[in-house]
């Protein structure tokens, strides 16, 4: 199923006078590509969803060659055990603009209005497979930077595995990719994850 497209909107979270490259600038911008449609999923336990998109942006810093691997998230559902689930929602963009040497703190904050149980951990960055397919690639990272720790900091970097919440101080400049999924559990049953990957800009 091919989800509809309706809309792009900026969300660079820059200074008011800066002109991203979303509007011809120079500084690093982000935009919200927006599809929306209606899927009926018979009953199954091992749903999977994915999304690829070209290559990913050659000045992200901390993936091998990340101008040849594309841009790639999956999202599982379980509507067996899930039956009538919604997915966890964020309250917060995923567009981080942050300085090097001062403390930053993001959350994920996502709610289930299912009051299913959610748990959080770093992701390995994937690339698609070919011909695409539901399983992807791990993306290796460069030297210094690991799966738990996916940016150079000053002291690491700490995933509160129950809230989502990330604390960190980035120790110099760079684009790196951060990438975390999130499971979701109804009575102690795994019914769903999310990929949720974002580029974070210091």
């Amino acid at each position: 199923f091919t989800v509809p497209f309706v809309s792009i909107t900026e969300v660079s979270q820059v200074c008011p006078t800066a002109i991203t490259t979303c509007a011809g600038g120079s500084v690093a911008g982000t935009q919200v590509y927006l599809f929306r449609g209606n899927v009926s999923l018979t009953p199954c336990t091992d749903w999977v969803m994915w999304w690829r998109n070209g290559t990913r942006n050659p000045a992200i810093t901390n993936l091998v060659t990340p101008q040849s691997q594309d841009l790639y998230i999956r999202n599982t559902l379980n509507n067996v055990v899930g039956v009538n689930n919604n997915s966890p929602q964020y309250a917060n963009l995923p567009t981080p603009y942050l300085c090097a040497n001062q403390l930053a703190i993001y959350s994920h904050a996502a709610s289930d209005v299912d009051g299913d149980s959610l748990y959080y951990s770093f992701n390995q960055p994937l690339d698609a497979t070919t011909p695409a397919g539901p399983t992807g690639i791990p993306i290796g990272f460069m030297p210094g930077y690991s799966l738990l720790q996916p940016m150079l900091t000053t002291n690491g970097m700490n995933l509160n595995q129950q809230t989502g919440e990330m604390c960190f101080t980035p120790s110099q400049n760079q684009t790196s990719v951060v990438s975390v999924i999130v499971s979701e559990f109804r009575n102690g049953t795994l019914i769903g994850t999310q990929i949720r990957e974002m580029q974070v800009v210091v």
